[in-house]
């Protein structure tokens, strides 16, 4: 039973306790980076809570695919050793004095020190009794360790039933605090980044943070406690108390994520400040801006595509853009790169040049989401964002100042004929020329050097099989070279996806409006499809104009059907694209090259997929997990496809 002195601790005065732990701490002599430390920790939680969820309620357990960091994390085991050993084996109701005894073992630490290392002091024997009690089953070894710790004798029916609503509260409580401690370590970092005096809702939680330590270190005891009651087995753990701590703990971890919330807007509203005052956006005279963020390693594909809204009659004298590069300017080489992007800019922009306000940068990168990519945020003449991020929009040739009543039915308003120069023509200068000149340009990626050696070697055979049809074939392999990189491939496709489904959305939101897959949105899906099984691929267009696509063994078979002595009769007249188009659906009839379901991450933009996305292969609607992998549920690969 709870002592109902510790209970009442919970409900004490905050400066009555402020006071009494205060005494614990000394100058935080010290020091050492607690973040890499709670990245760890919260994935050891995070793996338990699963082992949990897949022993208590049948739940499937995936792999681990992520690599667990190789340097040290600068904390001693000796000292998390003697802080478990603290709270282990202590009797339910001890909870506030044991709190104040890791504290005093704590005194030179930090305070988000102080909570994270008890936290770690926990998971360092938590989440290896759910390791053994998933392992020891299947591995000797395991078995051996958890025989002496009492795992198989723990871990059975009758326990697990016995206890199985006590075991899922404590991993609910796990996880909340674990989230309190995220939000001090995020507290703290504002702190560091901002200065307190102008965040005064961050410098009364500042003032408390001592106190959220003590109530999470205080429920880390109660967790610890409750497990050892659950691994002795005496009766039913008493639910009590900690369902008090879960009271507390969620109603710390509200209040602490309503400061952080209301602490992001302030920095939103002091950047937008900052802004207005570098570029008076009365002086403008325009309704509304077009704020352009980009690093400095965009093509002048990207700044054609954001340029050719001048063109677009719908917005004229609308608008105003405002070219603002996040930079970090200690870098060497950065002004005189910079100057050379300028220039190819065009004179009717404006620039924020050297921007370097880190309130802002923050809130651009958070709140706004910028990662390296381009965005194109739209902002009122009053500093109000009508849109925060246009730029996906603008690539689709979509006006962003248009009311939804006024989308095009179609997510390609511009046409399906131009997309290749969207998509691809940022690739290089010769490109470009290529599709000008309505020339067959075979775009072609992967790693296998002896599947790339043959395909180049059949498409040369092929174009010499062609030659009586006057057809000029192109051959561009994207790789990481000099200014091409896969990263700004990909980052294209990924950009066109996001955009063309955030119009979709668009229409489905309006009565009578209908979208309809496409040749294109077949070729991305399958593309975003080949990025994540890091497969070979080929996309052919005929000038601006995709034609086909597939995976690159497929497309090797195709290309074999003009092999010498072909019995294709090539005429001036020959229509290559259709031919070729057949070829590749005769192959994909076969059974053993019948394509499979598409799966694809894009982990960084999940969030903006709104509209449903169909399977090109089966029709059915892509399921988004929580890992923000885009898939159908009968997906097994995308293999020939």
């Amino acid at each position: 039973m709870a002592k109902s002195s510790d209970l009442s601790v919970l409900n004490m005065p905050k400066e009555l306790i402020m006071t009494q732990i205060f005494e614990t701490h000394a100058h935080a002599d010290i020091k050492f980076d607690v973040r890499p430390v709670f990245t760890v920790v919260k994935k050891i939680l995070n793996r338990a809570s699963d082992v949990v969820q897949h022993v208590v309620m049948g739940n499937k357990l995936e792999n681990m695919e992520e690599e667990p960091p190789t340097a040290s994390l600068g904390i001693s085991l000796c000292t998390l050793k003697h802080l478990y050993c603290e709270m282990a084996c202590k009797p339910p109701g001890e909870e506030s004095n044991t709190g104040k005894k890791i504290l005093e073992k704590l005194t030179k630490y930090s305070w988000d020190a102080k909570a994270v290392l008890t936290l770690a002091a926990f998971a360092l024997d938590y989440g290896d009794f759910w390791l053994l009690a998933h392992l020891h089953a299947s591995d000797k070894s395991a078995k051996w360790v958890g025989i002496l710790k009492g795992v198989p004798t723990i871990v059975t029916e009758s326990w697990l039933q016995k206890h199985k609503l006590a075991i899922i509260k404590l991993d609910q409580l796990i996880k909340s605090t674990v989230e309190a401690i995220d939000c001090i370590l995020v507290l703290e970092g504002l702190s560091d980044r901002y200065a307190e005096e102008d965040l005064q809702e961050l410098s009364e939680a500042m003032y408390y943070i001592p106190l959220d330590v003590y109530y999470a270190i205080i429920t880390v005891v109660a967790c610890t406690t409750q497990m050892c009651c659950l691994i002795n087995d005496e009766g039913k753990p008493e639910e009590l108390s900690l369902s008090s701590f879960s009271l507390k703990i969620t109603a710390t971890v509200d209040s602490l994520n309503l400061v952080i919330k209301r602490t992001k807007e302030i920095i939103g509203s002091f950047w937008i400040i900052v802004l207005q005052q570098q570029v008076n956006l009365k002086e403008i005279e325009t309704e509304n801006v077009f704020l352009f963020f980009s690093d400095l390693d965009i093509s002048e594909n990207e700044i054609s595509i954001l340029n050719s809204i001048d063109n677009n009659k719908s917005m004229k004298d609308q608008y105003k853009i405002i070219w603002i590069p996040i930079v970090d300017w200690t870098v060497d080489q950065m002004q005189t790169k910079f100057e050379k992007l300028r220039s190819k800019m065009p004179s009717t922009w404006h620039r924020l040049p050297k921007f370097s306000f880190d309130l802002g940068i923050q809130y651009i990168k958070e709140k706004w989401e910028f990662k390296n990519r381009p965005i194109v945020v739209v902002m009122n003449s009053q500093g109000k964002v009508v849109h925060r991020d246009a730029y996906h929009m603008i690539a689709l040739g979509i006006n962003p100042l248009l009311p939804i009543t006024g989308v095009p039915e179609s997510p390609l308003p511009n046409g399906e004929d131009s997309v290749g120069q969207i998509l691809l023509g940022s690739l290089h200068i010769d490109i470009l020329t290529w599709m000008k000149q309505e020339k067959y340009i075979f775009f072609y990626g992967g790693k296998d050097t002896v599947w790339i050696k043959q395909f180049k070697e059949q498409v040369y055979a092929m174009s010499q099989v062609l030659k009586p049809a006057s057809i000029s074939i192109e051959l561009f392999y994207v790789e990481d070279k000099g200014e091409i990189t896969l990263w700004k491939f990909w980052n294209g496709i990924e950009s066109f996806f996001l955009g063309w489904n955030y119009i979709k959305n668009i229409l489905l939101s309006v009565k009578d409006k209908k979208t309809e897959s496409s040749t294109v949105m077949s070729t991305i899906l399958k593309l975003l499809s080949y990025k994540t099984e890091s497969t070979e691929w080929v996309v052919l267009c005929k000038g601006s104009k995709l034609v086909d696509s597939g995976h690159g063994t497929t497309i090797l078979k195709v290309l074999k059907k003009y092999d010498p002595p072909c019995t294709i009769p090539i005429t001036p007249t020959f229509d290559f694209a259709s031919s070729f188009l057949n070829y590749h659906r005769e192959i994909l009839k076969l059974p053993a090259e019948k394509p499979s379901c598409y799966h694809f991450d894009i982990a960084e933009d999940a969030g903006k997929i709104t509209a449903a996305v169909m399977c090109p292969f089966c029709r059915e609607r892509m399921k988004l997990s929580s890992r923000f992998n885009c898939c159908h549920s009968g997906y097994r690969s995308t293999k020939n496809a």
